[in-house]
């Protein structure tokens, strides 16, 4: 989910309520804050492109953890765009169980369109 990829769609309940603003016409910022759950506790907790977290398959719970993300967008001009995402996992019982420590996620970009 996200650009960081940490949390996969497989296996995957994620409740992630957000609210977004568009301070002035070229800016828009968001930010949520999602509760992550595995489906299936017999099966692993997976990152993006079916990449399981290593050994969470073999532990119980269901709380993977918590994601925090914030997002923002500014359109300096018709042609370009800055984008700046941070994305936080704090690990839940699945994760911390596996041994898995919190990760973090930092993008910047920058898009020119001629």
């Amino acid at each position: 989910m996200g650009e960081s990829q940490l949390l996969g769609l497989t296996n995957l309940l994620l409740f992630a309520p957000g609210i977004s603003i568009t301070p002035c016409a070229a800016t828009t910022l968001s930010i949520e804050y999602g509760y992550a759950r595995r489906i299936d506790t017999a099966d692993a907790a997976y990152a993006a492109g079916m990449r399981p977290h290593a050994g969470t398959e073999h532990v119980a719970g269901r709380h993977i953890g918590n994601l925090a993300r914030l997002n923002g967008e500014w359109v300096p001009t018709p042609s370009v765009t800055v984008n700046f995402n941070l994305e936080y996992l704090d690990p839940g019982r699945v994760l911390r169980t596996a041994n898995l420590p919190s990760a973090t996620h930092l993008y910047l970009g920058i898009t020119y369109r001629y």
